[in-house]
């Protein structure tokens, strides 16, 4: 399987609906149509609340920060990801294309075999230049 990996951000809606459709901003937009280019058998949304989320499960409108939790928080946070993403689908073997920020990633990357990283290190006007160039070409 293909699966694309998003994160949340911080800017949301203020009422209850598909995960999909609560993130925007012009990051979260471009990387989710970016996903759907790929033509990924699935595309996870990372949520600093939720864990791994579905495009279209409905989630409520939060407001929890990632970079605001202590290490230790973020390590349990990390492990209940792999675990989530491990109910969903085989981290050994299906392929991985990760356009979530690093500070999502950092403490569980290791644990996927087969992932393609293709915006890893850009600061985040880099990441939009990035996605701005590849969603021209298509």
């Amino acid at each position: 399987m293909k699966i694309v990996l998003l994160s949340c951000v911080k800017t949301q809606n203020n009422y209850k609906t598909k995960a999909k459709y609560l993130y925007h901003g012009s990051y979260f937009e471009k990387a989710y149509e970016y996903a759907n280019i790929l033509k990924p058998d699935r595309i996870f949304i990372i949520s600093s609340k939720y864990g791994v989320l579905e495009s279209d499960d409905e989630i409520e409108p939060y407001n929890v920060e990632l970079r605001s939790k202590s290490i230790s928080d973020r390590k349990l946070w990390s492990k209940n990801i792999i675990e989530q993403l491990e109910t969903k689908c085989d981290i050994n073997n299906d392929k991985f294309i990760i356009l979530a920020f690093d500070k999502y990633i950092e403490l569980f990357i290791d644990k996927i075999n087969n992932k393609e990283i293709p915006m890893s290190g850009l600061p985040i006007g880099k990441k939009l230049k990035w996605l701005n160039k590849e969603l021209y070409k298509a």
